[in-house]
């Protein structure tokens, strides 16, 4: 009886490098030096389900196969974060909330414009720029004491 194990894929430091760069050309999105293991991990399954024996080959897959184009568009679902929902990340809300507005509001002054743009990128159906109206709301009244 033979028994198949699972091997888990190793990146080096060098295909790092290189997928990194893959991506970053491909749709911009850049992975720090930190990200390694995300990316490793993210992309191990992509390599196993492709039968390819190291990342370097996957590197090369997604360079000059046929294919490169469809597999650049599915790992870009793999690689990025596709969860939305109102008041996501709190911590980042109170920053925003107890930091970065007042403080805009400060460096304003008082001849300044009384309208406030922000932008709320890589939000798939609006759940977080609706909550950032909302806390920009929440702000407003209480401000005015309402």
């Amino acid at each position: 009886m033979t028994f198949s194990l699972d091997v888990e894929q190793i990146m080096s430091d060098e295909e790092f490098l290189l997928l990194r760069d893959c991506v970053y050309s491909h749709c911009g999105i850049f992975f720090d030096n930190d990200s390694k293991y995300l990316l490793e991990k993210r992309l191990a399954k992509r390599v196993t389900a492709l039968n390819l024996p190291t990342f370097r080959d996957y590197y090369h897959y997604l360079k000059y196969n046929r294919k490169k184009d469809q597999e650049l568009m599915d790992i870009m679902d793999i690689l990025t974060t596709n969860e939305t929902y109102f008041f996501r990340e709190s911590f980042q809300l109170k920053a925003f909330t107890d930091e970065i507005i007042p403080e805009m509001i400060n460096a304003r002054g008082a001849g300044g414009s009384h309208s406030l743009r922000i932008w709320s990128a890589g939000c798939s159906t609006g759940e977080e720029a609706y909550t950032l109206q909302c806390c920009c709301m929440e702000l407003r009244s209480c401000e005015a004491g309402v």
